[in-house]
């Protein structure tokens, strides 16, 4: 593959990247913090690997449970960089959107994530946004207010998405 990225698609990259998304989000997605991570896997068939795009990053990591380790999970991670802009708080920039799901046998959770800022401003993807859309019920918070200065976004199955703003 000639125009295959070997400083994105590394080991030592991916899992560093992995534990700055878990560490940034752990707070919503609480179900991370109790998972460590097996290995990475990389998909070489990805258009954008094919295509040497490195806007567009797509990662399959094998995690374990840190109570029972014979407890494996998958979580897959696609991870996109885009341009933002909040006209009302006069910000704007790149940011890195991620999209994450967790497979646990054969449910499955989704979140999305973004990184304000990534990668030009930032040292690694802690995610400012966070959104959960399934499965249903309670909101990644569960009722516990957001630490000091989060911002997300969360949903649950009865509340439309909304903005939690922690001044």
């Amino acid at each position: 593959m000639p125009l295959f990225d070997a400083a994105i698609y590394n080991y030592d990259f991916l899992s560093e990247g992995y534990l700055k998304m878990v560490s940034g989000t752990k707070y919503n997605v609480s179900t991370l913090g109790d998972l460590e991570l097996v290995v990475v896997v990389v998909d070489c068939s990805f258009r954008q690997i094919v295509a040497g795009d490195p806007s567009s990053v797509r990662v399959y990591n094998l995690v374990r449970s840190i109570e029972d380790p014979s407890h494996l999970y998958l979580v897959t991670m696609s991870l996109n960089v885009q341009e933002y802009e909040v006209r009302t708080h006069h910000k704007q920039g790149p940011a890195l959107v991620g999209m994450l799901a967790l497979v646990d046998d054969s449910n499955v959770q989704q979140f999305y994530t973004v990184a304000t800022t990534y990668p030009f401003h930032s040292n690694s993807p802690a995610a400012d946004q966070v959104s959960r859309t399934s499965p249903p019920g309670l909101a990644p918070n569960q009722g516990r207010s957001p630490p000091s200065g989060a911002f997300g976004w969360r949903r649950d199955a009865e509340r439309p998405l909304r903005r939690c703003v922690d001044a």
